[in-house]
């Protein structure tokens, strides 16, 4: 009997463990907004390519500017013949040598140049990744609000169905008590329909809006996903004018700058090219092992070349050309990058004080409404009104409603908007 006991007594208590430590790990966490934009940096297909093409552009600088620093090489080898003239023949002979040589270039105004633009592709490559990232945040951070937006539309749509219902009974009791006709319940049950449609569309708005936020944090769509309101990104005391100031900022300003310094560089190599090439280097070889030895173990030199078309079909005089003009084309990018970038920022910042406008405005017309919608009911239910009255002032006042939801969020996408605009952190940072 006590063994049994015993046996229970473990059995109960090893279920209770299993529970408890079960339980945490199979509740959902809410998705804060910080860990959507991390999430979107880290796996978002996007940010990956702008990460492999900056590795490409850097891998092409460290290959240019590897000509312009000191080769070395171990060299060995042997060799077994003859010698001849014109009247003897030498005999048979082996030969054997190890050596270390080393060359250094000291002048190729070429290869300078090509490290120059190798190190614009960087500059470019590295704002291109810049870009890719504040994209991709931006793209969680309004996902992540739509779905927000949502769910409180959903939240105001399943009020509206429960005062539909409500209606629908006072209705009722309306035509039971003889102060209202029959005409009425069916008015209020036809609200009542249009509500619970309008529910379900909202609902299916939330799963869609879902499916965007998975898809910018880069997870898988069929990815359960459940979202914590945070509190509203803060708004950047900001005017006018330093929101322009402040476009230059933006990652793909600062790309097209780099554009222009790489084009430089392309002319400027283009047209030493298209001239004289001058090129100094210096060598030097030490045998470590010979057979049969030497007296000269160390030979050293030191030359320039200078190398001169006299005629190649007008090749360098084309490439000069299509130099000077990729130039001119990367400048004029440049200034439409700058412009694009300070439209972009100032309507950004009007979005942002109309929506703040909006905001007050919207809450104001709801409490009127709100008002207005008790009253027409006190109307209805002393039998002074009609229930046309109360069904226009709740229409009336779901329309506040919405409206005031969609103004809060559209501070909340105007603030992210003109952050990504001046080439702010969308989420965090100043």
């Amino acid at each position: 009997m006590n063994v049994w006991t015993l046996r229970v007594f473990i059995l109960v208590i090893s279920l209770a463990v299993v529970a408890t430590s079960a339980g945490p790990a199979d509740a959902q966490v809410p998705v804060t907004l910080q860990a959507a934009v991390s999430s979107a940096l880290s796996q978002h297909p996007s940010v990956a390519v702008a990460q492999q093409a900056l590795a490409v552009a850097q891998a092409n600088l460290a290959e240019a500017r590897a000509g312009r620093n000191i080769q070395l090489a171990l060299v060995a080898g042997t060799s077994y013949g003859n010698s001849s003239d014109t009247t003897t023949v030498g005999p048979t002979a082996t030969s054997s040598s190890v050596k270390v040589s080393a060359s250094l270039e000291l002048l190729n105004l070429q290869a300078r140049y090509q490290i120059r633009q190798a190190e614009a592709a960087v500059s470019s490559a590295e704002a291109s990744l810049a870009q890719a990232r504040q994209s991709a945040a931006l793209t969680a951070a309004q996902a992540y609000f739509s779905v927000l937006r949502a769910q409180a539309v959903v939240a105001t749509r399943q009020a509206a169905v429960a005062q539909a219902e409500a209606q629908v009974r006072q209705a009722e009791a309306q035509v039971r008590a003889g102060i209202a006709a029959r005409a009425d319940v069916l008015q209020a049950q036809a609200a009542r329909a249009a509500a619970q449609v309008d529910l379900i569309a909202a609902r299916n708005q939330v799963e869609t809006s879902f499916t965007g936020l998975r898809a910018s944090m880069g997870l898988r769509l069929t990815d359960s996903v459940s979202v914590a309101a945070p509190a509203a990104p803060p708004v950047l005391a900001q005017s006018r004018e330093q929101a322009l100031a402040g476009a230059s900022d933006r990652p793909e300003v600062v790309r097209a700058h780099a554009d222009v310094a790489a084009a430089q560089a392309g002319l400027a190599l283009a047209e030493v090219q298209a001239g004289p090439l001058l090129a100094v280097t210096t060598s030097s070889a030490y045998d470590v092992w010979k057979d049969p030895p030497t007296t000269n173990a160390v030979v050293w030199s030191i030359g320039a070349t200078v190398t001169y078309s006299l005629f190649d079909g007008g090749l360098a005089r084309a490439a000069v050309a299509a130099a000077r003009a990729n130039l001119a084309n990367a400048q004029a990018k440049e200034a439409l990058a700058l412009q694009t970038a300070q439209v972009d920022a100032l309507t950004a910042w009007v979005s942002l004080q109309d929506a703040m406008a909006r905001v007050d405005a919207t809450r104001a017309s709801e409490a009127a409404a709100t008002e207005a919608l008790r009253a027409a009911e006190g109307r209805y239910q002393a039998g002074a009104g009609t229930i046309v009255e109360v069904l226009t002032a709740r229409t009336a006042l779901q329309s506040a409603s919405l409206s005031r939801i969609q103004a809060e969020f559209d501070v909340q996408s105007a603030v992210l908007q003109l952050r990504y605009s001046i080439g702010r952190p969308v989420v965090g940072g100043n």
